[in-house]
């Protein structure tokens, strides 16, 4: 087994000081942690990948659901009129196996800024994904009537935002 990029590291510490736990995912090409947050609306799952020749981590968040292929042009008309009003990451979206991601990725030259900014990283992937859930879900219920459906006004809907006093996840409180 190689040994662990210093990268790597970085990042498991940053992770550790923030009280968090997370799972090394077995991949001898690539350096791979997973963990789980539960939000407002759903359980986020998290990848984080990191690239620790170019100093690279990506933090991955993905959508639990099962996107039916009828629903497949509305939602990425979603993601792309939502990713318009976003100013870091990313919505993506899987054409084959509809599923729905959120990517934020930063550049780190050197450890400082590494504990603060990971974990902003993370919730912000988290607040994201889960933020898009109950978008996604109507997308699905409206399957059948999927022609007529109005991305825009879905946008504009603010009934099923959390409660802007209590949006911290759990397991995502920052110091």
């Amino acid at each position: 087994m190689a040994e662990d990029s210093q990268l790597l590291q970085l990042v498991t510490s940053a992770l550790t000081k923030a009280g968090w736990s997370f799972a090394r995912v077995d991949n001898p090409d690539q350096e791979v942690l997973r963990m789980d947050f539960d939000a407002h609306h759903t359980r986020v799952p998290i990848t984080i990948q990191i690239f620790g020749p170019i100093g690279a981590v990506a933090v991955v968040a993905e959508d639990n659901h099962n996107t039916p292929p009828e629903v497949r042009e509305k939602l990425a008309e979603l993601l792309m009129r939502t990713n318009l009003q976003l100013t870091i990451g990313a919505f993506e979206m899987n054409w084959d196996n509809l599923r729905t991601y959120f990517r934020i990725t930063n550049v780190f030259n050197t450890a400082a800024g590494m504990d603060q900014a990971l974990p902003g990283m993370v919730s912000a992937a988290v607040a994201e994904l889960d933020r898009m859930t109950p978008q996604i879900a109507e997308l699905i219920k409206a399957k059948d009537t999927i022609d007529q459906f109005d991305i825009g006004r879905l946008m504009r809907r603010e009934d099923y935002l959390p409660d802007p006093e209590n949006t911290s996840p759990s397991g995502l409180e920052l110091e």
